[in-house]
């Protein structure tokens, strides 16, 4: 195609004229050409569309448009530009030119891959490769535009180019495949990676930071520590401590995440907002609240630049160590001065719902859901979820369907999915509307994946165990234990069921076959936070340094719980194999709960509150100790276990006993 015919392709802006000092046409005299050259170059960077089709045709008329420099200037800022047509403009351009070099042809694929169609960056390149003999070679740029652009079907094909062409020592093309491989599930993803990562004979920080990024994102968080304890001290920057603080958080790992970021500070690097939004989920986690506060003074004292991400983290650490007080503060604090970056996230409204629900403020939640709208935000699947949970712990049947039944009408632009399900069930089940939340669970099953289902018939399950419908509960139980065989929490669920309908031959028959299929509970785990420290237990855990006055604080405080009518549940026990009336008394009486507590109670000052994490659903035994000793130690004991929060004071728990 002649260069001369592409000119009209887009108007020319009118703003924009050159008027050279001579009047002859073609040939510019040299000076007269560099001051062209000048004046074009300028012109070229960040231009618009129009404006750059007329620099063309001033090229075209001037004879510079066999300058490759120049043109190459054209191509780059014809294909960045934001028109839609300017890169269809900008590959007429290059078909205009008799030899292009590299960079014109780098120019389109960096563009294509940054695109709408990636996969168009591989059919420049293929054009490239068979143009006029000889093809231009790739040069250290061509691949890492390219890479960008692969999906993991192409992706070994161009690492075989990237190896025949003799790139796969350099350091920017070997970065951008270990970034190519790491986010890619279909070819090879970390494993292939790590080879080009082992194989490169010189690493950056990059490279470090790429693989630890590519490990972390596949869920390899024991693989991603090791890389980052060989890395090399000085090489690692800001970006390696957020990476694996962040894996470790997002692991279930909290107190590692913890201590990495310490271990940041210890090294002299200045935390960001990502860092610091990492460590606050693991205080999150913890229930550390006494390092979350130091992390949202240290953001207010150093002027810390707030983001949405940041404030997220913060609203969501203040609620799950129960101060949704301060969260709240902080929420108004910041959407009243953030600016439209903060006060039209939407992400940072629906922490705040789902901070206040969990809390048992279903009401205030509901208003903050309400206000949304009022200030031209749409909730998105997850703040639907936020106050549908919201409607389920505080019980609010008619707003949670009102909620639902806009949801079904698609007024929020999209229909519940599992999720929605779920919290529907739980809010029928709780109210003892179960067969309405059997009809739900039903209809869930036959709208989505076993995965959504499991939640559904999971909440199901909950609300027949809480209202003794046994029969309701053998039979959702059964429907888990085919859906999700693998999961221990299955058996353990229909074992109890069946207990509590006194069909123990059946509970012990479900536990066996738990142990033939080799399917194991997750363990129980209670945290409590004491002077900035986080000390965990599990049942029977004699391994704390002051094991010895633990368990004599916990004889002395379940002594006094008796003599004021509590009496252990000692049926739930029997599932564990134990016969005497004893044996069974005494593995409830060293459940983690129970050792927190009479931890924090040798641990703190008398009448301070104690703070405790545990890892799931918090037993009826447990739960009726705790309020007993709210009342009689005069404490405030906040509790959050896998589904909510537990405010125990003065003998009663902020969740109606129902959870």
């Amino acid at each position: 195609m002649a260069a001369a015919a592409v000119a009209p392709l887009l108007p020319l802006a009118p703003s924009f004229e050159f008027k050279p000092d001579t009047g002859r046409r073609g040939r510019t005299p040299p000076k007269e050409a560099a001051r062209l050259k000048r004046l074009l170059l300028e012109r070229c960077s960040g231009g618009a569309a129009a404006e750059l089709a007329a620099l063309h045709g001033c090229m075209i008329k001037t004879g510079l448009i066999t300058d490759d420099h120049l043109t190459g200037a054209l191509l780059a800022a014809l294909s960045a530009a934001p028109s839609s047509g300017s890169l269809a403009y900008a590959e007429q351009v290059l078909d205009g030119v008799s030899r292009p070099n590299a960079f014109m042809w780098n120019a389109l694929i960096r563009a294509h891959s940054h695109s709408r169609s990636p996969d168009e960056a591989l059919l420049v390149y293929c054009k490239m490769l068979r143009s006029d003999s000889p093809p231009p070679l790739p040069n250290d740029h061509t691949f890492p535009f390219l890479l960008r652009a692969c999906a993991a079907e192409e992706l070994r094909q161009v690492h075989a180019h990237v190896v025949k062409t003799g790139f796969a020592s350099d350091v920017y093309t070997a970065n951008s495949l270990i970034h190519a491989y790491a986010k890619s599930n279909g070819a090879g993803g970390p494993a292939c990676a790590r080879q080009v990562f082992d194989r490169m004979p010189r690493r950056d920080v990059v490279s470090w930071n790429s693989m630890l990024s590519g490990y972390v994102s596949a869920g390899k968080i024991g693989a991603a520590r090791e890389l980052f304890d060989a890395m090399p001290a000085a090489a690692r920057n800001l970006v390696s401590w957020t990476t694996v603080i962040h894996g470790c958080a997002e692991s279930g790992l909290p107190r590692e995440a913890l201590a990495l970021f310490r271990g940041m500070q210890l090294a002299g690097l200045r935390p960001d907002a990502a860092s610091l939004a990492a460590a606050l989920s693991g205080c999150a986690q913890l229930g550390a609240l006494e390092q979350g506060q130091w992390i949202g003074a240290y953001v207010e004292r150093e002027g810390i630049a707030v983001d949405p991400t940041l404030v997220c983290a913060l609203v969501d650490m203040y609620s799950k160590c129960g101060e949704v007080d301060a969260a709240i503060r902080l929420f108004r604090k910041t959407v009243a001065a953030g600016g439209t970056t903060v006060n039209s996230n939407v992400c940072v409204w629906t922490a705040m719902i789902h901070g206040l629900g969990v809390n048992g403020r279903g009401l205030e939640a509901l208003d903050l859901f309400e206000e949304m709208p009022q200030r031209g935000l749409h909730p998105n699947r997850i703040t639907l979820t936020a106050a549908l949970t919201a409607c389920g712990h505080s019980g609010l049947v008619a707003e949670g369907r009102a909620i639902f039944r806009r949801m079904e009408r698609c007024d929020y632009g999209f229909p519940p999915v599992a999720e929605h399900y779920g919290c529907m069930v739980h809010l029928l089940g709780r109210a003892g509307l179960l067969e309405e939340a059997r009809k739900m669970a039903q209809r869930a099953a036959q709208s989505g994946g076993s995965g959504g289902n499991v939640i559904v018939w999971g909440a199901l399950l909950s609300a027949s165990r809480a209202h003794g419908n046994w029969e309701m509960g053998k039979e959702v139980g059964q429907i888990l234990l085919q859906l999700d065989s693998g999961h221990g929490g299955r058996y353990v669920n229909l074992a109890k069921v069946l207990a509590g309908e006194g069909r123990w031959p059946e509970a012990a028959a479900v536990r066996s076959l738990m142990k033939e299929r080799g399917v194991r509970k997750l363990p129980g785990c209670s945290a409590i936070c004491v002077d900035g420290g986080v000390d965990e237990f599990v049942a029977g855990d004699r391994s704390h340094p002051r094991s010895c006055e633990i368990y004599a604080e916990l004889e002395r405080m379940m002594a006094r719980l008796k003599e004021h009518g509590y009496a252990p549940a000692t049926g739930g026990a029997a599932l564990l194999g134990l016969e005497e009336q004893d044996e069974k008394a005494a593995a409830l009486c060293s459940h983690s709960e129970k050792l927190a507590m009479a931890f924090g109670l040798i641990s703190t000052e008398p009448g301070s509150g104690l703070r405790i994490v545990k890892n799931l659903r918090v037993c009826e035994d447990c739960h009726a100790a705790a309020k007993l000793v709210s009342k009689l130690y005069r404490r405030r004991i906040i509790m959050r276990d896998r589904t909510r929060f537990h405010l125990f004071a003065d003998g009663t728990c902020s969740c109606g006993d129902y959870w």
